[in-house]
């Protein structure tokens, strides 16, 4: 469902680790907005375009979850932003730069705040020259019996 807006909200919580002053929100509200994009409760993540909910009347049946969102907007609040600093985000795209999302992809992993940082950054990845159709990321670590794998 929608595998390209993942894409985009990872590349959105990079930038936000490489340039925290930049953004207003932190990165729980990422998090809460892509728990919910595939959990079906909000009208906004269901079906593929504002036609389709439309037609299925979706807004009259479900809740927007921006709603929800600024009813606690102290909650997604940076306490590091610098309103007025940033005039242009320019983010390193260098792999090296890089981290796996922890925050997200690691939520349920009981121990995600013990993590650590080197494994984040150890990610296969296939050569520039292959032409792949799938990318999956394999992060090289052991967590006792178990590997996390993700893929998009």
């Amino acid at each position: 469902m929608f595998p390209v807006f993942l894409q985009f909200m990872d590349c959105v919580a990079q930038m936000y680790r490489q340039l925290p002053g930049a953004f207003e929100f932190n990165d729980e509200f990422l998090c809460h907005i892509m728990e919910h994009f595939y959990s079906g409760l909000y009208g906004p993540f269901i079906t593929n375009s504002e036609s389709a909910r439309q037609n299925l009347l979706i807004r009259l049946c479900t809740e927007s979850l921006w709603t929800e969102m600024v009813a606690d907007t102290g909650r997604y609040l940076n306490p590091l932003y610098l309103e007025g600093a940033f005039q242009n985000i320019v983010p390193s795209y260098n792999i090296r730069s890089l981290q796996l999302w922890s925050n997200y992809y690691l939520r349920w992993y009981e121990n995600a705040e013990q993590f650590p940082a080197e494994m984040s950054s150890q990610i296969i990845l296939p050569h520039p020259s292959v032409n792949c159709v799938r990318t999956d990321v394999l992060v090289s670590a052991s967590l006792g019996h178990s590997a996390i794998r993700l893929s998009n």
